[in-house]
């Protein structure tokens, strides 16, 4: 799907969304999230990071009414953390850290309303990831390197899935990792 095709896309959702708020948060949020990804590409990093922020507003709706299916809640978190890691991105840490915080409660809600909480392990490390890189941003090298371990330990003892679903999850927060520890090597 091309940017402007998307682009379009997000216009006709954001009319469904003015109607029925509720009811079309979540398709508005996840179409929102795939374009701040878009715009990233294309480098327009600024309107990705404010497409992210809006999203995240808007799947905040699936908290009103009733609220979130299990489901819900986890897009929720899924936006949450590419909210934050484009906020960290922007300089914006104060807010980064207030809807890492918020996504966090969110998990913790979704762990004790499911059947099956390790089925949800998988989402705390993407979680820690970017607890991770706001420590790495405030120079706490030791609370990065422990949040960094537990972040890949989640992503592992939540996976189930076959060797390459993990090998793509853990990949880059391995590198990660191995940076950040080949760094102090000097020190």
């Amino acid at each position: 799907m091309s940017i402007e095709k998307t682009r379009r896309e997000v216009s006709r959702l954001r009319a469904e969304f003015s109607v029925e708020p509720r009811e079309s948060a979540l398709r508005l949020a996840q179409r929102l999230s795939w374009y701040s990804m878009e715009l990233a590409l294309a480098k327009d990093y600024d309107k990705s990071e404010q497409t992210w922020e809006e999203a995240y507003g808007v799947a905040r709706y699936v908290l009103k009414g009733s609220g979130p299916t299990q489901y819900e809640r986890t897009e929720l978190i899924r936006i949450g953390v590419g909210t934050a890691h484009a906020m960290l991105l922007a300089g914006k840490q104060d807010d980064a850290l207030a809807v890492v915080e918020e996504t966090e409660r969110q998990y913790d809600r979704l762990v004790s309303e499911t059947d099956s909480p390790e089925m949800v392990l998988a989402l705390r490390g993407p979680i820690l990831g970017v607890r991770a890189e706001m420590l790495h941003d405030q120079g706490d090298r030791e609370a990065e390197i422990a949040a960094m371990c537990e972040s890949i330990l989640e992503m592992l003892a939540g996976s189930e899935a076959s060797p390459a679903i993990v090998n793509s999850m853990v990949r880059e927060p391995l590198r990660q990792l191995h940076a950040l520890l080949s760094s102090g090597d000097d020190q």
